[in-house]
């Protein structure tokens, strides 16, 4: 069966001292017990739009998602870290069996 994993989040305020807000970078990676992996985009969220981003069926595993308010300016307010694992599929059933009696 697959999975559907939906990400949702809300933006910071804007004070009168920021710009308006552009989009959310949402970046993720493996987690690595050992050393740290690289992120890897996975979408772009505009602003103006709902904050949620739908992945269909990801590989199991656990994996960090990064996710960074950007400004009209590009500039990047500090990144939120999230975790979410998921388990491998079971086995399938043994097939093809075959009992055979045979006299001695």
């Amino acid at each position: 069966m697959a999975t559907i994993r939906t990400i949702t989040w809300q933006l910071p305020p804007v004070s009168s001292r920021q710009r308006p807000l552009s989009r959310t970078v949402v970046e993720y990676r493996v987690k690595s017990d050992t050393t740290p992996l690289p992120w890897t985009v996975q979408d772009e969220v505009s602003a103006s739009g709902e904050q949620k981003l739908v992945i269909n069926d990801p590989a199991p595993g656990t994996f960090e998602y990064r996710l960074t308010a950007v400004d009209i300016d590009g500039k990047q307010g500090p990144a939120t870290i999230a975790e979410k694992s998921s388990d491998y599929d079971v086995p399938g059933a043994i097939a093809a069996v075959a009992i055979v009696d045979a006299t001695a």
